[in-house]
């Protein structure tokens, strides 16, 4: 295990699993962005590293940012922490490997945000999910504004946003913002299993289709098919599409590389 200021990071084979460690409510700091934008650094240049899974303690997954410091920022330090909020969603979205938060309980604001950017979520039965910024006079400003109506539609985004109400686990996994709910006691495990069938396929094919449906996000229809043309011509030169390829006409499982391609 390796100990941060703010987290602490595990290894279980090609897995990472990443814990906020802040406090009661594991708020998020400009210190602690940082911090965590490093880890990301470094994840993603370990080549075995397949999976991220991001995960809180007790009744916090995070509450986000901490008011009691917003309280004193001017228009200069609201952009500053809004742009620390967006580096590291960012960062976390593009990562190479499987991202995906095993939310424990309490995700409000920046910690739902945090959360947004990850290829998949899961939750606990004690989740509950809010972009409650509204109730104190300003607006998501990590990346929720875009991301929540992209994941769970714009009629829906519209209503959590502009009424700042949470939802509960059960309402999360209606409305698509959650992959599956768990009870608390078998969440990690359970966040492990859906991760690994994941990361039981070909590393480079994981890495392109994250770009392929990154591109099909935030790009024109024309400029992302043109990415996904280019990614689809490049995976036929992978040890990724000869293993299976090859497995599928011998009638064999596949055994991908376990590593990124350097």
């Amino acid at each position: 295990m390796s100990s941060y200021t703010f987290f602490t990071l595990e290894r279980d084979a090609e897995l990472a699993i990443l814990t906020l460690n802040h406090g009661k409510a594991n708020v998020f700091t400009v210190p602690m962005h940082k911090e965590l934008q490093g880890i990301l650094d470094t994840l993603n240049a370990d080549a075995s590293v397949l999976g991220l899974i991001i995960t809180g303690r007790d009744k916090f997954f995070s509450a986000g940012a901490n008011i009691a410091d917003m309280i004193n920022y001017g228009v200069k330090e609201g952009t500053d922490f809004a742009e620390a909020g967006q580096t590291t969603a960012n960062k976390l979205e593009r990562s190479r490997f499987l991202t995906m938060m095993a939310v424990n309980g309490f995700a409000f604001g920046g910690g739902c945000e945090i959360g947004l950017a990850a290829d998949m979520r899961v939750c606990a039965e004690t989740a509950v999910f809010g972009q409650p910024e509204i109730n104190i006079g300003v607006i998501p400003g990590w990346g929720g504004s875009r991301r929540l109506q992209r994941i769970v539609g714009r009629t829906k985004a519209f209503e959590m946003i502009l009424t700042g109400e949470p939802i509960n686990a059960a309402e999360a996994y209606r409305v698509g913002l959650v992959n599956a709910v768990h009870p608390v006691a078998s969440l990690l495990d359970e966040a492990k299993k859906l991760a690994r069938k994941v990361t039981s396929k070909g590393p480079t094919a994981i890495e392109y289709c994250k770009r392929a449906m990154l591109a099909g996000q935030f790009l024109s229809d024309e400029q992302a098919e043109a990415v996904e043309r280019e990614l689809f011509g490049k995976a036929f030169g992978t040890a990724d599409r000869k293993e299976g390829m090859g497995a599928f006409i011998e009638k064999r499982p596949a055994a991908f590389p376990r590593t990124f391609p350097n």
